[in-house]
Parts: C-alpha cells; structure tokens; sequence
C-alpha cells in the first residue's frame, strides 16, 4: 500500500473464506496515517521472497496459481473498505477425455504433455507471470481423474506462446496438437483439449469455441491432428 508519506510492502494478511482479510498474527496491520488517499496491490500466494517468485509448473502445480489485484486512489474513512478484484496471472490447461461405444478410459489416466516451458517467475509488483528467458520444453507426465464418466485434469501454465511441438502422448502414440486462432497461452484464459475415445481406442479432438466470462475465460480450443 502506497500513499504520499507511507509504504507498506508485503504485509500479510489471510482470507476468512468469503472474501474479507484480516492480519496475520503478529503481523502490524495496513492503514491510514493521515486523510490523504491510499492506493493497494495484492496477491497470492503470499511468498517471503517479496518482488520476485520463481516458478516451476512442473513442480507442486496446484501452488502455481498466482493472482493480483490493484485498487488505486481508496479515499481515507475512519473504517475503510478496500474492494479488490483478483486476476489470474497463469493460464489454465484443461483436458477432458470422454468414451465412445462403450469404450474404456483405464488406460488414457496418465498423459504426458510436451513442449510447454515450465520454469519462470512471478513479480508481485505488478502480476506478471512470464517464463524464463532461457527455459527449455519439458514432458509434463500429468494424472486424469474420474469425473462424471469422464477424465479431467486441470493444470497452470506459464503465459507463453504456444509451439508447434506441443503434443500428447498416451498409450506410446503422440499426438499433435493445435489450438484454432490462438498463438499463444494468456493469463487468465483457460485452454480445452476435448478428446474422444471410440471403441477402437481411436482418439479424436474437438474444436471447441471461446467466450469471455469473469476468472478464467475459455478460448478456441485444441485441435488434434491425426498422425
């Protein structure tokens, strides 16, 4: 929190579930030394290492979920309300696998997910999540879960563009895949990879369309390419 003659930097505060926060034990709390206006940036999750987040998706993925909110100019009140709202700062990737025909899903439960790049930092001044300038691809062996008949797996991934040797692999047989008007992976987007399989364990993919919602916000989905 800034104001014309204070700076507060990497206070930490816990949430109580339903959108209010409080300080953490110990902790002096954010506020007002005089009736000039305050400004207020905010993320999670809270890291020591204030400025400055290393990231590695390929690590604890579920800690991978970074989120930022700024609220400018708050006019002082002798029981203020800072209103802020959150962003995500990764992107999202969501597979889900459904059967055809009677098919069985046992053996589509693990994947491995090529060439994404997973290393990179989070700066907590202003939200941005980016890779690294010299990360490297990396397979990314992921588990599917049962849900409603079918496979999902949701996972954060580092805003990127997206290469042309991003592919999955199941069952020993990769598969490539393509997102349709997408270049890129962005933050706050979530990124759909429908597949589908028959009776025959043929696997196929369906476009999917985009629409904008608050949070994450789905786009033009994959597309697999048949080998």
């Amino acid at each position: 929190a800034t104001s014309t003659d204070v700076t507060y930097t990497n206070v930490k505060y816990l949430s109580d579930g339903n959108g209010n926060f409080a300080v953490a034990e110990g902790v002096q709390p954010i506020c007002f030394k005089n009736k000039n206006s305050m400004s207020f940036t905010a993320y999670y999750p809270y890291s020591d290492n204030n400025g400055t987040v290393s990231v590695n998706t390929l690590g604890n993925n579920s800690d991978c979920n970074f989120i930022w909110a700024k609220a400018d100019n708050v006019e002082y009140s002798e029981a203020p309300t800072v209103n802020l709202q959150f962003g995500h700062s990764m992107a999202e990737l969501r597979i889900v696998v459904s059967a055809q025909d009677g098919a069985s899903l046992e053996s589509f439960k693990d994947m491995t997910v090529s060439g994404l790049k997973h290393d990179g930092n989070f700066t907590t001044a202003d939200g941005k999540a980016a890779v690294l300038a010299d990360a490297q691809a990396k397979d990314w062996k992921i588990s599917l879960t049962e849900a409603n008949g079918k496979l999902e797996f949701k996972g954060y991934v580092l805003p990127q563009d997206i290469s042309s040797d991003l592919s999955i692999s199941v069952n020993s047989a990769s598969h490539k895949i393509t997102f349709d008007n997408n270049s890129s992976f962005k933050a706050g987007l979530y990124y759909t990879i429908n597949v589908t399989v028959n009776s025959d364990n043929k696997v196929n993919v369906e476009t999917i369309s985009g629409a904008t919602i608050e949070g994450w916000t789905p786009v033009d989905g994959g597309t697999l390419q048949k080998p």
